[in-house]
Protein backbone atom coordinates (compact mmCIF):
# COMPACT_ATOMS: atom_id res chain seq x y z
CA UNK A 1 0.00 0.00 0.00
CA UNK A 2 1.27 3.91 -0.48
CA UNK A 3 2.25 5.83 1.97
CA UNK A 4 0.09 8.95 1.56
CA UNK A 5 1.55 12.24 2.51
CA UNK A 6 1.46 13.57 6.40
CA UNK A 7 -2.03 12.64 7.42
CA UNK A 8 -3.83 13.94 4.28
CA UNK A 9 -6.87 12.72 4.14
CA UNK A 10 -7.14 13.67 0.41
CA UNK A 11 -4.87 10.69 -1.79
CA UNK A 12 -5.11 9.81 -4.64
CA UNK A 13 -4.04 7.06 -7.23
CA UNK A 14 -4.23 6.62 -10.68
CA UNK A 15 -3.16 3.89 -13.34
CA UNK A 16 -3.80 4.79 -17.21
CA UNK A 17 -3.53 2.95 -20.37
CA UNK A 18 -2.00 5.60 -22.92
CA UNK A 19 -2.87 4.18 -26.35
CA UNK A 20 -0.84 4.57 -29.14
CA UNK A 21 -1.57 7.83 -31.28
CA UNK A 22 -2.43 9.94 -28.07
CA UNK A 23 -0.44 12.89 -27.78
CA UNK A 24 -1.58 14.72 -24.75
CA UNK A 25 -3.45 12.83 -21.89
CA UNK A 26 -4.56 13.37 -18.62
CA UNK A 27 -3.70 11.24 -16.13
CA UNK A 28 -5.14 13.17 -12.64
CA UNK A 29 -7.94 15.55 -13.04
CA UNK A 30 -7.02 19.07 -11.39
CA UNK A 31 -7.93 19.13 -7.66
CA UNK A 32 -10.56 22.20 -7.79
CA UNK A 33 -9.39 25.69 -7.28
CA UNK A 34 -6.81 26.70 -4.27
CA UNK A 35 -6.00 22.45 -4.02
CA UNK A 36 -2.81 21.32 -5.09
CA UNK A 37 -1.68 17.97 -6.20
CA UNK A 38 1.57 17.01 -4.65
CA UNK A 39 2.88 13.78 -6.23
CA UNK A 40 5.25 10.78 -4.97
CA UNK A 41 5.78 8.22 -7.31
CA UNK A 42 5.22 6.61 -10.52
CA UNK A 43 5.88 3.86 -12.43
CA UNK A 44 5.90 4.62 -16.29
CA UNK A 45 5.96 1.20 -18.35
CA UNK A 46 6.29 2.55 -22.17
CA UNK A 47 4.55 -0.67 -24.35
CA UNK A 48 5.21 0.90 -27.49
CA UNK A 49 8.20 3.13 -28.49
CA UNK A 50 8.89 5.67 -31.18
CA UNK A 51 10.77 9.01 -31.92
CA UNK A 52 8.56 11.00 -29.50
CA UNK A 53 9.30 13.03 -26.71
CA UNK A 54 7.32 12.36 -23.32
CA UNK A 55 6.73 14.93 -20.63
CA UNK A 56 4.95 14.12 -17.47
CA UNK A 57 3.92 16.86 -15.39
CA UNK A 58 1.68 20.01 -16.00
CA UNK A 59 3.71 23.54 -16.05
CA UNK A 60 6.75 21.58 -14.31
CA UNK A 61 7.98 18.40 -15.77
CA UNK A 62 8.32 15.53 -13.41
CA UNK A 63 9.28 12.80 -15.50
CA UNK A 64 10.87 14.07 -18.64
CA UNK A 65 12.85 11.41 -21.29
CA UNK A 66 14.80 12.44 -24.59
CA UNK A 67 13.16 11.19 -28.20
CA UNK A 68 12.87 6.82 -28.81
CA UNK A 69 12.45 6.50 -24.80
CA UNK A 70 13.31 2.32 -25.18
CA UNK A 71 9.93 -0.25 -24.21
CA UNK A 72 10.32 -1.06 -20.71
CA UNK A 73 9.52 0.05 -17.22
CA UNK A 74 11.09 3.45 -15.59
CA UNK A 75 10.65 4.56 -11.69
CA UNK A 76 10.09 7.76 -10.51
CA UNK A 77 10.09 8.59 -6.50
CA UNK A 78 10.05 11.64 -4.77
CA UNK A 79 9.81 10.44 -1.22
CA UNK A 80 7.20 10.88 1.47
CA UNK A 81 6.76 14.74 0.81
CA UNK A 82 6.39 14.58 -3.14
CA UNK A 83 6.40 17.25 -5.22
CA UNK A 84 3.94 20.10 -5.81
CA UNK A 85 2.40 20.86 -8.77
CA UNK A 86 0.79 24.18 -9.26
CA UNK A 87 -2.39 25.10 -7.22
CA UNK A 88 -5.43 23.44 -9.18
CA UNK A 89 -3.39 22.11 -11.95
CA UNK A 90 -3.86 18.39 -13.39
CA UNK A 91 -1.07 15.71 -13.85
CA UNK A 92 -0.96 15.19 -18.05
CA UNK A 93 1.07 13.35 -19.95
CA UNK A 94 2.59 14.97 -23.00
CA UNK A 95 4.04 13.53 -26.20
CA UNK A 96 5.61 15.29 -28.88
CA UNK A 97 4.04 13.46 -31.09
CA UNK A 98 1.59 10.61 -31.01
CA UNK A 99 2.68 7.08 -31.64
CA UNK A 100 3.79 5.79 -27.73
CA UNK A 101 1.83 3.47 -26.10
CA UNK A 102 2.48 3.24 -21.80
CA UNK A 103 0.50 2.26 -19.16
CA UNK A 104 1.34 5.22 -15.66
CA UNK A 105 0.33 3.99 -12.34
CA UNK A 106 1.10 6.14 -9.46
CA UNK A 107 -0.02 8.26 -6.34
CA UNK A 108 -0.04 11.02 -3.92
CA UNK A 109 -1.90 13.23 -1.74
CA UNK A 110 -4.04 16.92 -1.88
CA UNK A 111 -3.10 19.67 0.10
CA UNK A 112 -5.86 22.69 0.82
CA UNK A 113 -3.51 25.68 -0.89
CA UNK A 114 -5.91 28.52 0.67
CA UNK A 115 -4.43 28.78 3.97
Amino acid sequence: MPAYGFGSDKKFSFSQVVAVGTADYTLVADPGTTATLVVQSMTISITVANAATVAIGGATDLFAVPASLAVGTYGWDAGPLGVKMAESEALLWNASAAGVGATITGFGYIVDSAG
